[in-house]
């Protein structure tokens, strides 16, 4: 009962922190995303900016389910310590000096390796929908995004602390220093902006994320599944092939002149003009559900559609502002053959078209989910 008590003080603290975390998201978002706006536009990972009051509000609302999960995690670290059930522990000396020393580093390989296989297992089609589909409807990220998870993510993606504690000694300051590491590379990765300079990719830096690695996660889906590193991302071949190609032309746009990013976003915009109708996000065919499809924009300004075993279905497609459709090729995936297609959409949450082969014409019908 005494070790409850103890416990139970904890919690304020605990939560104070949570809110902590959370007054710094909000301070984030209002310097990069409106105080520095305009002067930032270079900047920016995504030409186009799709962010809305919507998204921000779902975003909101999934962050406080997270502070509550994360207020809960600890009180069961915790309650597990004061029944001495772990091995995390305060005093240096109660162990060897590496645990204290070289213990953080342990950790954030950990952390990224749990991670990775974490992210990979909820982009499992049976398992996507009713978890991570949460954090992926916001495609165009910003510093809300990082805490805006379903209840049961924010809880797996801590969750390896628990069995490690067990078995390998803790020093709560490491412990601290890993948190407030994750804390802020996940403010940067979910950022919508690249703040990592040119030489980045070119120096150690290479081997870790930047803003850029897990912005294109968000846009393109299947693929940079890693969190710190992308050790992980490279040696399984998840990786964008064209990720530091996008990253250079960021830097270059950093570097050119206001009218050529005036331009650059003009011609965005401008492909793009229809933005309550976009086909961006994620699909699914009426009549075989199990087809599924992700609708991402490519490096390009085009769209392109990946199938859920992360194969090309979709090419090409560019918005026709006069005829109010997308012009584009469709790629069978089982003979990798091409067909031009023109698609309409009925409204935001339906589109159509049909293939043509000799005198033969299907229709095809997607919704969104």
């Amino acid at each position: 009962m005494e070790a409850l008590k103890e416990i139970l003080k904890q919690l304020p603290t605990a939560f104070g922190q949570s809110l902590m975390n959370y007054g710094i998201i909000v301070v984030v978002y209002l310097v990069v995303w409106k105080l520095l706006k305009k002067r930032l536009q270079n900047w920016r990972i995504q030409l186009k900016e799709r962010v809305d009051a919507k998204q921000i509000k779902s975003e909101l609302v999934n962050s406080l389910f997270t502070l509550m999960v994360s207020t809960f995690f600890v009180f069961i670290i915790y309650l597990m310590k004061s029944k001495g059930y772990t091995k995390i522990y305060t005093d240096i000396n109660e162990y060897p000096k590496f645990f204290a020393i070289g213990g953080f580093f342990v950790f954030i390989l950990l952390d990224d390796t749990w991670f990775y296989w974490i992210h990979r297992l909820l982009h499992h089609p049976r398992i996507f929908k009713y978890i991570h589909k949460v954090h992926h409807k916001s495609i165009d990220v910003n510093p809300f995004t990082s805490l805006s998870f379903h209840w049961a993510e924010a809880l797996l993606l801590t969750f390896w602390i628990v069995p490690v504690s067990m078995i390998f000694p803790m020093y709560v300051p490491a412990l601290g220093i890993l948190q407030i590491w994750g804390f802020l590379d996940n403010i940067k990765s979910h950022l919508g902006y690249e703040f990592f300079p040119s030489w980045w990719n070119k120096s150690f830096g290479k081997l870790m994320t930047s803003s850029t690695h897990h912005n294109m996660h968000h846009s393109k889906f299947n693929g940079n599944y890693g969190v710190h590193f992308r050790i992980w991302d490279k040696l399984l071949g998840t990786e964008f092939n064209d990720y530091e190609k996008t990253f250079d032309e960021i830097q270059d746009r950093k570097k050119a002149k206001p009218i050529i990013t005036t331009l650059l976003l003009f011609i965005s915009l401008t492909a793009f003009s229809q933005t309550s109708n976009s086909i961006i996000g994620n699909w699914k065919d009426q009549t075989h559900p199990e087809k599924q499809v992700q609708m991402y924009l490519g490096a390009d300004n085009k769209i392109y559609g990946k199938s859920s075993n992360n194969t090309i279905v979709f090419k090409a497609l560019i918005w026709d502002n006069t005829a109010k459709i997308y012009n584009g090729i469709l790629i069978n995936p089982d003979n990798k053959e091409e067909f031009k297609i023109k698609i309409s959409l009925k409204n935001n949450d339906t589109f159509v078209f049909s293939v043509k082969k000799f005198i033969i014409s299907k229709g095809f019908q997607f919704i969104r989910f």
